[in-house]
């Protein structure tokens, strides 16, 4: 008579006897660490529809060692499995021995279901506890008469680290998840961000880690959909645009904010991964900053979630970013120009110069090699002289600072390299000293002229506490936000977009002038970037060869 014997128990002898750790196994069957761990905690059970007690048995049978092993493996298969012979491959046997138990398994978690409910549970809503072949569980909520119960993993978190903790299991899911395995529906993750989850917690690395895993779905394809509440702490709203850059660069995060800035959703969060799992998040025990956390994979309570996010996204909710794609680049150069006229400051972080600062008839000479046609050339040529007139009146009364690169000026001094930004696209032009010379002292003009004007170069070196990145964003006082990036190989920026909520504008703009304070007085202050400008002319002037010009990267 066979010894009844739980899946989980099953798998746990069989490893111990064979000296072969959890994370092995996981690495050797292409699955995470965490289900492994699962199944043998009795947490979870393989569904009859997958290959994974077959890849195991495989592998566990290529893993006995020696005739040890072997009288163990035989011993447990026999007494598990009735049907168990001896003269069977090892890779059978064990086969045999964790199907009975899976079977045994299910029929214990179907007994127990009966029990907590008081009725019969379809073969659906036992699904949702189980493993499905790519990790996502089925469960039809229609179905469902009065009440279902909650899976296995399903429980309550505490604390912020832990809860983070949990986010990113889930996102480790995702990112798993094979090119051709979707969750129903699009693939979409949806997310809101109250201040719950606070940035100067003690979980930066798991935040950072977080980011990181958010990216790779974003780039494997995935839409995300955040929620924020705005907060009237500006230097929170600035850690925010920090953390989130690296995500708004790509056109499928999509971000909204609650039109009441007063919103009663403050400090509950919401993280849902349809079909794989959610986090429900309300803070416990005030004043402290405890917080916790419904942590949910049953599918109903999934969508349950998913649901109130929907509707918060449709009745209360506002997009903050306006996207603009190449076949509307006349809108976004317009809207940019539109600013440009209005009565402000302005504020600049740009990977290349700015064609501002481009003397008109260099900016002419620099567009015809562009080899557009007459029309785009004449529209390149308004815009230019329309935003120049704004800027040349607007920086009597108002601040403007730009912060470049300082590879733009090493590569327009040393190399003789101009990146030329118009509206079209850019484009890498080669410049003629006598060129490079009257941009540079046009620059200085514009210095010397207006007070207002300044003019600062960072460094992209590894120390530096700007990080490597390949954009660029305006900031016009009190108005709007312009942000793009930029790939080397593309002539048209990557992502072109805009904001003009107040106070993601006020944000941007203290997230420029924290970078501003962070740059050495010696590349910012005005009569030094003069100074140093004046006698780069003077060397391109007398046309010396870049090899009797003194080394000049000290300056930045």
């Amino acid at each position: 008579m066979p010894t009844y014997i739980t899946f989980g128990d099953c798998l746990k002898t069989m490893l111990a006897t064979l000296d072969i750790s959890i994370n092995r196994l996981s690495k050797a069957i292409n699955v995470d660490s965490s289900l492994v761990n699962r199944w043998i905690h009795g947490k979870r059970i393989p569904a009859y529809n997958t290959c994974y007690i077959e890849n195991i048995s495989e592998y566990l049978s290529k893993n006995i060692r020696n005739s040890f092993q072997l009288q163990h493996i035989n011993e447990l298969c026999l007494n598990v499995c009735k049907d168990c012979d001896s003269e069977d491959s090892d890779k059978k046997k064990i086969m045999s021995a964790l199907l009975e138990a899976q079977g045994y398994s299910l029929e214990r978690k179907n007994d127990e279901q009966k029990e907590n409910t008081g009725q019969a549970v379809s073969e659906e809503q036992i699904s949702a506890s189980i493993d499905t072949g790519n990790g996502i569980h089925t469960c039809d909520a229609s179905d469902i008469t009065d009440s279902v119960s909650l899976s296995g993993n399903d429980k309550i978190i505490f604390g912020i680290e832990n809860i983070i903790s949990a986010g990113i299991s889930l996102l480790e899911k995702v990112t798993n998840l094979e090119a051709d395995q979707k969750c129903e529906g699009n693939k979409t993750i949806y997310i809101t961000f109250n201040n719950g989850l606070d940035m100067i917690s003690n979980a930066l690395d798991e935040l950072t880690l977080w980011r990181e895993l958010l990216s790779k779905a974003l780039n494997n394809g995935w839409h995300m959909v955040f929620l924020l509440r705005l907060s009237n702490d500006n230097n929170w709203n600035q850690r925010f645009i920090s953390y989130m850059l690296p995500l708004i660069k790509n056109r499928r995060f999509h971000l909204y904010y609650f039109k009441r800035y007063d919103s009663n959703t403050a400090n509950r969060e919401i993280f849902v991964v349809p079909g794989i799992g959610a986090l429900s998040c309300f803070p416990s025990m005030p004043p402290s900053d405890a917080r916790c956390a419904f942590y949910i994979e049953n599918k109903v309570g999934v969508g349950i979630l998913k649901g109130y996010f929907s509707i918060l996204q449709k009745t209360c909710a506002k997009s903050l970013i306006k996207y603009y794609s190449g076949e509307n680049n006349h809108d976004y150069c317009y809207r940019l120009m539109e600013s440009e006229e209005s009565i402000g400051g302005r504020l600049l972080f740009s990977c290349f110069f700015n064609a501002l600062i481009l003397p008109e008839d260099l900016f002419k000479k620099l567009l015809k090699r562009r080899n557009l046609s007459n029309n785009e050339f004449a529209w390149e040529l308004d815009l230019y002289k329309r935003r120049s007139k704004a800027f040349h009146a607007n920086i009597r009364y108002y601040e403007y600072k730009d912060i470049y690169f300082a590879d733009s000026i090493i590569d327009l001094v040393k190399n003789r390299r101009y990146c030329f930004y118009s509206y079209t696209g850019v484009k890498m032009i080669n410049m003629e000293a006598e060129d490079v010379s009257e941009l540079m002292r046009n620059v200085v003009t514009l210095l010397e002229t207006y007070e207002n004007y300044s003019i600062a170069f960072i460094s992209r070196s590894p120390d530096s506490s700007i990080k490597k990145e390949d954009f660029s964003f305006w900031v016009k006082e009190r108005q709007v936000v312009f942000f793009e990036t930029h790939e080397p190989e593309k002539s048209l920026p990557e992502v072109r977009l805009s904001i003009d909520e107040p106070m993601v504008v006020s944000a941007f703009n203290e997230y420029f002038k924290n970078i501003w304070e962070e740059i050495a007085p010696v590349n910012k202050e005005k009569s030094e970037v003069i100074a140093w400008l004046k006698g780069q002319i003077n060397m391109l002037n007398r046309k010396l060869s870049w090899v009797d010009i003194p080394d000049f990267t000290s300056f930045v």
